[in-house]
């Protein structure tokens, strides 16, 4: 991640909204690199046209594009998943006001409209993004008023990007030296998120006010990894879940909870993600990298020990690990 701490479990709303990096890779890997692609191409990314190129790292800025391709891209959201084609010129009138020719942009759907409803609201969500940013960001335009935003910075501070967007507008801004040599080393929520937000305040006041619509509910009955509610998890909630006699010992709680906490490959097979849980999670191989990770993690917030490897351990059990992971 950008601060270089790892946070052990978190939603992919709080991950998504917060720029974490790990989670991205890891999503990238889950979804694959060639339907991801397709994906970008759909929405009318232009630029990564060779799959061979490019790694895990595509999703922290290990693939060029143009600005203007990602404003279009960033639509499709806004949209709620329909690709509206970029159109320099909508109309020609002469000095009558009478139009002389005009086009009609082709719109084509690329996108599951709850899957962008979902992006929307992550983006839009301002408790979610407030352990980066702050409750009173420039991301943040007040109660009642519907601003999606992502923000990104490049290795050595080449670049700092952000796109936002409401149903009815969206822009984007990029700011970086010709030379692609470094800019000041500050995220880009302070180089270019200013200018964007002097831009948004003086639009935003001449456009109608509109709100994303709420997606739908999550189903209960898919795996409890794959519908997290966005709330961050923490050891009290847990525990709660873990224990019905009220004389269970803290050292049995920790235990418990160390047992019960894997990567997301533990729970799901990236081939068939809504499927069975994996009968043997360790066939992947990712999965003893990821788990590894996990374990650092456990051992520092839990100090406790385990003598199962990671190629030994299974799905079974409490599944109280799969709401938290």
């Amino acid at each position: 991640n950008y601060d270089h701490k790892f946070r052990g479990p978190i939603s992919m709303r709080n991950s998504l909204a917060q720029s974490l990096n790990i989670t991205a890779v890891k999503t990238l890997y889950l979804a694959s690199i060639t339907s991801t692609l397709k994906l970008a191409r759909d929405a009318g990314i232009t630029t990564l046209n060779d799959p061979d190129r490019y790694g895990l790292t595509l999703v922290l800025g290990g693939g060029e594009v143009r600005l203007l391709d990602m404003v279009g891209a960033y639509g499709v959201f806004a949209a709620e998943g329909v690709k509206n084609e970029t159109n320099s010129i909508l109309r020609i009138e002469d000095k009558n006001g009478r139009v002389v020719e005009s086009s009609e942009p082709s719109k084509n759907r690329v996108m599951d409209r709850e899957v962008a409803l979902q992006i929307s609201d992550i983006l839009s969500d301002n408790v979610a993004r407030t352990p980066l940013y702050g409750s009173n960001s420039l991301l943040y335009f007040g109660p009642g008023v519907d601003v999606a935003a992502k923000t990104g910075t490049t290795n050595d501070y080449r670049d700092a990007w952000i796109l936002g967007y409401t149903p009815n507008l969206v822009v984007g801004a990029w700011a970086g030296n010709n030379s692609n040599k470094s800019m000041a080393k500050k995220i880009s929520g302070l180089i270019i998120t200013p200018m964007w937000r002097d831009f948004m305040d003086v639009a935003l006041a001449k456009r109608e006010s509109e709100s994303f619509p709420e997606p739908v509910a999550i189903a209960y009955d898919i795996k409890p990894v794959l519908r997290s509610n966005g709330q961050v998890v923490d050891a009290t909630s847990i525990a709660q879940n873990l224990i019905d006699d009220e004389d269970v010992n803290a050292e049995s709680i920790a235990n418990a909870m160390y047992n019960n906490i894997h990567s997301i490959l533990h729970y799901v097979n990236k081939n068939d993600p809504l499927g069975p849980y994996p009968s043997n999670p360790g066939s992947d191989g990712q999965y003893r990298l990821w788990e590894y990770g996990v374990n650092r993690w456990k051992n520092t917030q839990f100090g406790v020990n385990t003598s199962t490897t990671t190629e030994e351990t299974t799905t079974e059990g409490s599944d109280v690990g799969e709401r938290i992971d």
